[in-house]
């Protein structure tokens, strides 16, 4: 007992790492991986049976990316499942249907007596429809390891798999469509037309009644249903290499007769012929009639285009704007044209143009409001600022002419813009809302004093031919 003040200072951190070791290997047992069996009420005498692998392997799935996470998801990791064993049978305990089961007599035999299985009735009523895979009968492979996992969309468990796929009613048992689709996909809006069916890379519909109602002919692009931006019950899609729109139960909106149909968030634009037009993409009547135009996308989030009236366009390598009914609004003559929101300004844009190698800017009006003489034009956050054979000058954001481009350099500090003439330097400060005040440059040296104390009023330490002294520079005012 004497040594035990010292032995058990240096035990302790051994039990602590085996109680933490034992609770560990507790907590990574984790789910026990048991396949459950559901048994369905009976329904116009037939039950259905579910042994439910997806749910066991989803729910090691789930406890792997919490307890082990990795960069790769542990359902890529695991490997595909199962699919979900769908057995329907009568009550006197004859197998009617069996589908994704590799094995079918041992299902039969398992299932013979339905008065010993537990009923784990649930309480909702199955579902009308199941997906089902087809199987393959000829070959001896275990053919439930070649399918992949399930998925749920809806009211409809889809059995996921590289074999055809159909439908089968969870009542009756029995085959409602054959399996000999590559997908299918339920149509959530129009019931009239359940399913949408794809198969060698296009797709059509089938209807309440499980007939090919639209014959499958419109292709995918880029391998997916490509549903439109404006509009998600509008499909832009091809048919005999042209393209044109239709919608959710197969309706051509477009007719199918356009080289390209491009969605450009508020009308969609269309070429044939080497021509390019625009459609109001609520009536689909022409908003540009065709003509030799380039429509150019700009970013939503830089120029808004919903509801506008112009557009950007192209023609013989030159651009424009045009309106509705082909009225042009900007003359197609720029080399380039940037549309840009003006940052002090809510809701304003301006266009930078660019014409032989000088450029001007037009305001939202397309108003030109600086002329096209600069060599550059960019913003900064309370003014414009041009370049002109290699001086600088400043426009406000009212367009309001600042200074002529006379100073040969200008660099940012807080606010503030240093601007720099003949070896002198000046400032212009855009910090505050109320002024843009200007000092011409005068000074021999200028620097920013960073130990400012006072975050409402802005220093500089300066100097005039040796003279050193300090500019407020909020105020202009100087102490020497």
């Amino acid at each position: 007992m004497k040594y035990s003040k010292y032995i058990l200072p240096l035990a302790a951190p051994f039990l602590f790492a085996f109680t933490s070791y034992a609770q560990f290997q507790t907590i990574e047992e984790g789910p026990s991986g048991k396949v459950d069996t559901i048994y369905y009420p009976f329904q116009n005498d037939i039950q259905m049976i579910v042994i439910n692998h997806y749910d066991a392997w989803r729910s090691k799935v789930s406890f792997m990316e919490q307890s082990r996470p990795r960069a790769m998801s542990w359902s890529n990791i695991l490997g595909p499942t199962q699919p979900n064993v769908y057995v329907f049978r009568n009550k006197k305990g004859e197998i009617l249907n069996v589908y994704n089961a590799a094995e079918e007599s041992f299902l039969k035999h398992k299932f013979r007596n339905v008065d010993d299985d537990k009923l784990n009735y649930l309480s909702n009523e199955p579902k009308a429809l199941l997906f089902y895979n087809q199987v393959d009968s000829e070959t001896n492979q275990d053919k439930t390891k070649q399918q992949t996992t399930p998925w749920y969309l809806s009211d409809h468990n889809i059995i996921g798999g590289q074999r055809k796929k159909g439908l089968f009613s969870t009542i009756s048992g029995e085959v409602v469509l054959e399996a000999k689709y590559d997908a299918i996909v339920l149509n959530k809006l129009y019931e009239q037309k359940a399913f949408i069916v794809i198969n060698n890379g296009k797709f059509g519909w089938i209807d309440s009644t499980y007939k090919e109602d639209v014959a499958i002919q419109f292709e995918l692009i880029d391998g997916d249903i490509k549903y439109s931006k404006i509009n998600r019950s509008h499909i832009i899609t091809k048919k005999d290499g042209l393209w044109g729109i239709i919608d959710e139960t197969g309706n051509v909106l477009m007719d199918f007769k356009y080289t390209n149909i491009i969605d450009y968030l508020d009308y969609y634009a269309y070429s044939t012929d080497g021509s390019v037009g625009m459609f109001d993409p609520k009536t689909f009547d022409p908003i540009i009639a065709s003509q030799k135009y380039t429509f150019i996308k700009q970013r939503v989030s830089v120029y808004p285009i919903l509801d506008r009236e112009e557009y950007l366009v192209r023609k013989n390598g030159k651009y424009g704007y045009v309106g509705r009914n082909n009225q042009i609004i900007l003359p197609l003559e720029y080399d380039s044209i940037l549309s840009r929101v003006l940052w002090a300004k809510e809701r304003q844009w301006w266009h930078i143009v660019k014409k032989d190698d000088h450029y001007g800017v037009f305001n939202q009006n397309f108003e030109l409001v600086i002329p096209i003489e600069f060599d550059t034009i960019y913003q900064s956050h309370k003014t414009i600022h041009v370049k002109k054979d290699e001086k600088w000058g400043f426009y406000d954001h009212n367009y309001k002419l600042i200074s002529e481009p006379i100073f040969d350099n200008i660099y940012w500090v807080r606010g503030y813009y240093v601007l720099i003439k003949d070896g002198k330097y000046g400032l212009l400060n855009e910090h505050f809302d109320n002024a843009l005040l200007i000092i011409l440059p005068k000074y021999t040296t200028i620097r920013y004093l960073k130990n400012n104390y006072l975050r409402d009023k802005i220093y500089f330490n300066i100097s005039i031919d040796g003279k050193k002294g300090v500019l407020e520079a909020t105020k202009g005012v100087e102490k020497f």
